[in-house]
């Protein structure tokens, strides 16, 4: 058993004996132990330690005698089998590096994909934000342009119903004439020195509690849209009446203003401007006949 503890040699010749009376030691030591199994106690156990392995890994030493170091070459067999066992490591080797690149190769294209997916997404977000804050913006910009005409369309009829005169007022007197002197101290005719007189009103006739324009009453609205069409800076003063009694004085002046803005309305309907317009709606408070009518007059700046 001390070829079992010593270290192996570094001859090959005297390694293969060693390995071959090792392994006869074995043999025989089995061979005992099964043909006589009452020597060897039951609770005995045997055990062989065998590193054939630290025999291939022992350094190779120089020789006693000559001081050189011995090649050793293996046999044919032996040399083939390590050189097929080499290969295949290399081919293992190969295949696991290759799987491991196909694997790393794979992973870096799902991360790429991944990463333009998210970055897609975020465009298309953005986009639909961008889209979304634009429509708003119109929205508003719509909003605040109606808002803008809403309030000058109301601060224009504000301004045109402060026009509007719902008292009844009697109509400015007739200035008075005065006589001019002469040399002769007589005093000269009282056309001459008169006062210019308002223009002539020109009358629309209604129907008994009616507002609506006839044909003839658009017929006389001709001629006055015209001079104002060529005067751009005529206005229209509108008195409005209607027929009424002093209990029902209300009514008539309702009635008489809208008289009054059918009027307007058919002038605006034809291009001149609610600016350009004076509503006074007077109900029943005239004296001239008849009642239900419209007096129009031109003034010229």
């Amino acid at each position: 058993m001390a070829l079992l503890r010593d270290p192996p040699p570094s001859n090959p010749k005297v390694r293969r004996l060693a390995k071959s009376m090792v392994a006869s030691a074995v043999l025989m030591f089995l061979a005992a132990v099964l043909l006589f199994p009452g020597s060897t106690p039951a609770t005995a156990e045997t055990t062989v330690d065998v590193d054939l392995d630290a025999i291939k890994t022992l350094p190779r030493r120089k020789s006693a005698t000559s001081g050189r170091r011995i090649r050793l070459t293996p046999p044919p067999s032996l040399r083939r089998k390590l050189n097929r066992r080499k290969a295949a490591r290399r081919r293992a080797e190969a295949r696991r590096r290759k799987k491991a690149e196909t694997a790393r190769r794979k992973a870096v294209a799902r991360l790429q994909a991944e990463e333009e997916r998210r970055t897609a997404e975020a465009k298309k977000l953005a986009e639909k934000r961008r889209r979304a804050v634009a429509a708003k913006r119109r929205v508003e910009e719509a909003r605040r342009k109606a808002g803008s005409a809403k309030r000058v369309d109301t601060e224009a009829r504000r301004k045109a119903n402060r026009r509007v005169i719902l008292k009844p007022s009697e109509p400015p007197a007739k200035p008075a004439t005065k006589k001019a002197p002469t040399r002769n101290g007589e005093t000269a005719p009282a056309g001459r020195q008169t006062a210019k007189l308002p223009p002539r009103p020109t009358q629309i006739l209604f129907s008994v509690d009616s507002a609506k324009l006839s044909a003839a009453a658009v017929g006389r609205l001709q001629p006055i849209l015209k001079r104002m069409v060529t005067a751009a800076s005529a206005r229209l003063v509108i008195y409005a009446y209607a027929t009424g009694t002093s209990a029902s004085g209300n009514n008539a002046r309702r009635l008489s203003l809208k008289r009054a803005l059918a009027v307007r309305r058919h002038l605006a309907g034809k291009g001149i401007p609610d600016t350009r317009t004076e509503i006074r709606a007077l109900g029943s408070r005239t004296k001239v006949k008849p009642l239900d009518r419209v007096d129009l007059i031109l003034i010229q700046r």
